[in-house]
């Protein structure tokens, strides 16, 4: 059965390839054709009116915009003017950050702030904005940080309140993405007081806007609702259509997120009105989504349709990410009616614009989607294949959004580190300047009153240093034991479910086994491999839970080959399976620790040498020494190594270099568990290892674990 499967993927991917391959040979005939006519016409054009061109085509055509931007790079380093290979450079930045190729843009963007040195103060604030704002799009919020405060310091130096009121402004929104709700208000009033001073209406307006955007996170819709007020009636009162109709859409989302349907939809289609007044397309399409993203939170999938369909005669207008998510709503709106042909359609031109540009959220979604269409049509080669890069992406995407949380964490604790320093400044001015009128004091009534007034003080303040010392730890200590109940628990509890799944098939294999045809039986043993496999990784975690959190243990002196001969009893069916041999180096130090610690070091570094090792008997090499105060121990194996990219992966918690082959079992844990049990003892590990040519782990203990 999986020979068979494997034979349809390999037919498949021959023809994908072959047709690919046709398309290529097509596609670069075409775009070395298009270079062609490019090159003809801006001959006789300035590097700005290029610029102009790739503008026209932003929306309309992505690559096309890009060749224009290169051409007109390429005439700004002929002519070299500082000036024009500035404004190249941004505009590639400006071309890739609004189309979600953020790492991209931030390059283009770093290139013009190295040009923008030979240049006008304004010019370098200009740029630096510009990176803080894509780093902030990164996730990297420090470095967003960073930048807008040196924006901010510069321009008040040259006294530009516009880059004061913009870099204020950035860092709201800044503080408003990490969840400082309170930081970001704050910045944003700096941001309104410098556009009030500036008598800049329409930056009041964007900056109410935003404030609204935080109200509604922190649940204080009144106030929303105020802001947002403001913000109409001084659209109102600048008489700016298009403005208007940017503060009734943000109406149109406050009256949403609290379910006023019929009043949201009142706001966004005034707004879409005035949109089509101007013959604004991009803002026309987009209104359209929001209405239509309205009615599908009402249940109406009637003008849901309409409305998205309506919007496909201004595609061209929207830019790719926007692009993409139309194409998703349409194909899940058909597959949800059963029109899977309409749906396929749809989801499809989604795929291909997704993965062009790498929009990772949208194209997990939409794999999975073609792969219930396909699941659905019994075309199980493709939906598999959709299920499998469904599930790549959304591993990917976890992944992301895990750093993502992280940054957001470290850019909150380093707030909060920041802020207990200025009060620690503070209260350090205000000691010293209470410690000044001391000694003016102590010196007209004697010495011995001064000494004794400063020992008071120091016995004070290390007093309060101890308490609070005290109460972190206190709180350490909860939240440690807060977190291994929670991991027992969790594995716990899992593994009751997990047995009853396990039992259930096996007693359905065992009774309907003449009834049920092969492919049923290959899938029960798929079930029963996970069922296995999952078993293992919960046991693991329990194992994993109580290491991180135990306190240390009692130790005794062991002797390293008694602890090697207990795991070569432990191991004893794999070696022999395998023809594994274990050898020991003559002088094996005793080491001080706890017996059950050092056996499941030895055990999961052992286990793992033997297990990765391809074709020929497994050598396991185990030597040991006292050496500049400390005790050197090594694990050397002959197995397949380890690539040098994952050398600082192979210690992380759950991480399987070898995930997708069946060969390697395991569940990621084992490495995370000796690292935890050497750092418990203060020692240190890390490897060596080149591909096929084995991997040796390195141990360190204090000398004074060893006798």
């Amino acid at each position: 059965m999986k020979q068979a499967n494997r034979t349809k993927y390999h037919i498949l991917g021959i023809f994908f390839a072959f047709f690919l391959g046709i398309f290529s040979l097509h596609a670069n005939k075409s775009e070395s054709m298009s270079e062609a006519n490019i090159q003809k016409e801006t001959i006789k054009m300035s590097v700005f009116q290029i610029l102009d061109e790739a503008d026209l085509h932003t929306f309309k055509d992505f690559d096309l915009a890009e060749r224009y931007i290169k051409i007109a790079y390429e005439r700004a380093l002929s002519e070299k003017d500082p000036k024009f290979k500035f404004e190249t450079q941004r505009s590639f930045g400006f071309l890739y950050e609004n189309n979600n190729l953020f790492k991209r843009a931030l390059d283009a963007y770093l290139d013009a702030s190295k040009t923008a040195e030979a240049m006008t103060v304004t010019q370098q604030m200009t740029i630096l904005t510009d990176i803080a704002i894509v780093q902030k799009k990164l996730g990297n919020f420090k470095i967003a940080k960073e930048y807008h405060t040196k924006v901010i310091e510069l321009a008040k130096k040259n006294n530009d309140l516009e880059m004061i009121e913009d870099n204020y402004h950035g860092l709201g929104n800044l503080y408003n993405i990490a969840g400082d709700y309170d930081q970001a208000l704050d910045f944003f009033h700096q941001s309104l007081s410098m556009a009030e001073q500036r008598n800049d209406k329409v930056g009041i307006i964007v900056t109410l806007q935003d404030m609204t955007t935080v109200y509604l996170q922190t649940h204080n819709t009144n106030k929303a609702y105020d802001f947002i007020n403001r913000a109409y009636n001084m659209a109102i009162e600048l008489n700016d259509s298009i403005r208007i109709a940017s503060v009734l859409n943000s109406y149109g989302t406050i009256l949403t997120s609290t379910e006023k349907y019929d009043e949201a939809l009142e706001k966004l289609k005034y707004a879409l009105m005035l949109f089509e007044a101007q013959g604004s397309k991009t803002d026309i399409a987009k209104s359209y989504i929001s209405i239509a993203n309205v009615y599908m939170k009402k249940g109406n999938i009637a003008e849901t349709e309409h409305y998205l369909l309506k919007t496909l005669s201004f595609v061209d207008n929207l830019y790719n990410y926007d692009k993409a998510h139309l194409y998703q709503k349409l194909g899940e709106l058909y597959l949800s009616k059963g029109k899977l042909a309409l749906a396929e359609k749809y989801l499809l031109i989604s795929y291909e614009i997704s993965n062009k540009y790498d929009f990772k959220d949208i194209n997990q979604v939409v794999n999975y989607n073609l792969y219930k269409i396909y699941r659905s049509e019994k075309k199980l080669n493709l939906a598999i294949f959709h299920l499998e890069r469904s599930e790549n992406l959304s591993d990917s995407l976890f992944n992301q959004d895990k750093s993502k949380r992280m940054a957001e964490m470290q850019f909150r604790f380093d707030l909060e580190k920041g802020e207990k320093q200025i009060q620690q400044f503070k209260l350090r001015e205000n000691n010293i300047t209470i410690g000044a009128g001391a000694i003016l004091f102590v010196l007209s009534i004697g010495f011995l009153l001064f000494i004794v007034y400063i020992r008071g003080q120091n016995n004070s303040t290390l007093k309060h240093k101890n308490l609070a010392i005290a109460e972190q730890n206190q709180k350490l200590e909860e939240s440690n034991e807060v977190l291994r109940q929670f991991a027992y628990a969790s594995a716990h509890d899992l593994k009751e479910p997990l047995r009853n799944i396990g039992s259930f098939v096996s007693l359905i294999q065992r009774r309907y086994t003449d009834i049920l045809p092969n492919e049923a039986q290959e899938y029960m043993g798929y079930v029963t491999t996970g069922v296995r496999r999952m078993n293992n990784l919960l046991e693991d975690l329990l194992k994993y839970s109580t290491l991180i959190t135990d306190k240390l243990p009692e130790r005794e002196l062991l002797d390293l080959k008694d602890i090697v001969k207990e795991v070569s009893q432990n191991l004893q069916t794999t070696i022999e399976n395998k023809h594994a041999e274990i050898r020991l180096g003559d002088k094996l130090p005793n080491v001080a620790m706890n017996r059950l610690h050092l056996t499941q070091l030895f055990q999961n570094l052992i286990s793992n040498s033997i297990k990765f090792v391809d074709d020929k008997a497994p050598l396991v090499q185990i030597n040991g020494q006292q050496k500049n105060g400390e005790v050197l121990i090594t694990v050397q194996d002959n197995g397949i190594g380890i690539k040098k990219e994952y050398s600082g992966k192979v210690f992380q918690l759950f991480h399987r270099l070898n995930k997708n082959n069946a060969q390697y079992e395991g569940t990621g844990i084992g490495l995370t568990i000796c690292k935890n049990i050497v750092e418990k003892y203060n020692g240190k590990i890390w490897f060596e290892s080149a591909e096929n040519c084995g991997t040796t782990f390195y141990i360190t203990f204090p000398d004074q674990l060893a006798a």
